[in-house]
């Protein structure tokens, strides 16, 4: 009989050991997945973020001047304030590829906030991607724990509206007083909202030069472009131009009216596949009937462009003088310029 005590009683004990391990395993599993989903959502909202700075980038000068919610219909956005997932997809901010929605954020709301003189050119823009629904427990307590998660997967970009500070969507790197309030309403976001912003600080890059931008820039330095630059006005230059790229007069030439130059023939114009003469321009010589390509003391009287008593291919050689010195030593010069 004591035998069998002591062998329920170690069984009672492995059972709830047994017991004790599922339950930790189940709740581990839990934690797991939880910090599955929450890494998935704040990639997911990181990348709709990143679609909704290249909005901002693209038509900045128009939502700047925006003077009511339809401004940007003909770009896509039925309302510019308030650009949609699949608006952002189907202009191609965002990949289409990505999901409409995740397991802990089933949707989101995005939401662009101006300050300064709006509109005009002083008009200050920011944005917020943010939970259209409170991250919440069953008994519909706030999820802290969830919301903790997804605070450590968004890279430091996330913030939250935390219920001990219902009033304001706070991260590390922003601060939002709520209501927002826009000239069409209000917006309010309820504790357990997690977000994403798009500051003013984040944006300063943007404010030199931005796509579509009607502005002078007024660059007061040097402006190094890797790729080309194409204008369709005129341009005007308050100093040397430079031209680096070299050519060879009468070689082969791709692109018609570009400009290179030679080392011996200066400026060249790419026309129709031949580099020629940037202008009509094409040097002067003389020649003597006893020295050559020489005066009667020594000098050169070559053509500095083809370095010849010669003019160069394609143009035409014009005689300016013809006559002969009293002293018959000295023979006949004649003088060509060529054109």
């Amino acid at each position: 009989m004591k035998h069998r005590g002591f062998a329920l009683l170690e069984l009672t004990v492995a059972a709830a050991i047994t017991l004790l391990l599922a339950v930790w395993a189940s709740q581990a599993l839990v934690v797991r997945l939880q910090e599955a989903n929450a890494k998935s959502a704040a990639l997911w909202m990181l990348n709709v973020r990143e679609g909704v700075m290249q909005y901002i980038q693209t038509h900045y000068r128009s939502l700047q001047q925006a003077e009511n919610s339809s401004a940007l219909v003909p770009e896509g956005f039925a309302d510019w304030q308030h650009p949609t997932l699949m608006e952002l997809q189907q202009q191609g901010f965002v990949s289409s590829r990505l999901p409409a929605q995740t397991h802990m954020v089933p949707s989101i709301a995005i939401q662009l906030v101006r300050a300064g003189t709006c509109p005009g050119e002083n008009c200050q823009l920011e944005a917020l991607i943010y939970s259209q629904q409170p991250l919440l427990r069953r008994n519909g307590q706030v999820d802290e724990s969830a919301m903790a998660q997804w605070l450590l997967a968004s890279q430091g970009y996330g913030g939250s509206v935390h219920p001990a500070r219902p009033n304001r969507l706070q991260g590390q790197l922003f601060d939002f007083p709520m209501p927002l309030v826009h000239a069409d309403g209000s917006v309010t976001m309820a504790a357990g909202t997690v977000g994403l912003a798009i500051t003013l600080q984040q944006l300063a890059a943007m404010d030199f030069l931005r796509v579509r931008d009607d502005r002078n820039p007024d660059f007061q330095g040097p402006l190094s472009v890797a790729g080309d630059v194409q204008l369709s006005g005129d341009t005007t230059v308050g100093g040397s131009l430079r031209i680096e790229q070299t050519a060879t007069l009468f070689g082969t030439c791709d692109t018609h009216g570009a400009v290179a130059r030679d080392q011996l023939a200066g400026l060249l114009v790419c026309n129709w596949g031949t580099w020629q003469f940037g202008s009509r321009h094409a040097g002067a010589y003389s020649i003597n009937s006893i020295y050559g390509c020489y005066s009667s003391d020594g000098r050169s009287t070559r053509n500095p462009v083809t370095n010849a008593c010669s003019c160069p291919l394609g143009t035409q050689e014009v005689l300016v003088s013809d006559g002969a010195h009293s002293n018959s030593s000295y023979g006949i010069t004649r003088g060509f310029v060529c054109l």
